[in-house]
């Protein structure tokens, strides 16, 4: 039996990289959802400032 415990420490050892290497990956991942979330939330926001839309004003004068 002294064999395997190498083995399986070896195995143990393997899945703890590649959960580590997963795990690096997505927080990459996070890190850019989160950055074009705030691109898109700020787009929104000029977007929103800049856009056409009548003045109060501009409207009651269109209604009568």
């Amino acid at each position: 039996m002294p064999t395997t415990i190498p083995t399986i420490m070896d195995q143990i050892s393997a899945e703890k990289t590649k959960v580590s290497e997963r795990l690096a990956r997505l927080d990459a991942d996070r890190e850019k959802i989160a950055t074009q979330l705030t691109d898109l939330e700020t787009a929104e926001r000029v977007l929103t400032r800049v856009s056409t839309r009548p003045r109060l004003e501009d409207r009651d004068r269109l209604r009568l």
